[in-house]
């Protein structure tokens, strides 16, 4: 299945914007349907995404969405508990088996919220 110019798109820049948790929903539906499979590098910081941006990309990558994925920047955004232990979920359940580095400070992340991403690093496959 072709999906044109961004096909092979590996590196994505998308900091200092205000794409927020609608724009971020959109893009990850994209990365369902089968666009941006060859990425490797998602900038995201400074965009105001919440939970229910976060919790969108989880759910793509959850799908096999974004599994060459190794660089993953979310910080200075508004992403809480939920939000962390929804893309904790997708990891430990397989996805994003190639990330190397993901970069999260500057969030509203807490206890609960690191206390199930580090089960989900000790637990994924």
């Amino acid at each position: 299945m072709r999906h044109g110019a961004l096909a092979q798109c590996q590196v994505l820049y998308l900091h200092s914007n205000q794409i927020g948790d609608s724009g971020l929903a959109s893009l990850a539906d994209a990365c369902a349907r089968g666009a941006l499979a060859q990425l490797t590098t998602l900038e995201l910081y400074k965009n105001k995404i919440g939970d229910p941006g976060i919790t969108a990309l989880a759910s793509a990558c959850a799908s096999g969405a974004l599994a060459q994925l190794e660089e993953l920047y979310l910080y200075n955004n508004h992403i809480g508990d939920p939000g962390l232990a929804s893309l904790a979920d997708a990891c430990a359940r397989g996805a994003l088996a190639h990330l190397q580095g993901i970069s999260l400070n500057g969030n509203k992340i807490g206890d609960a919220g690191l206390s199930a991403f580090a089960s989900a690093c000790a637990s994924a496959p």
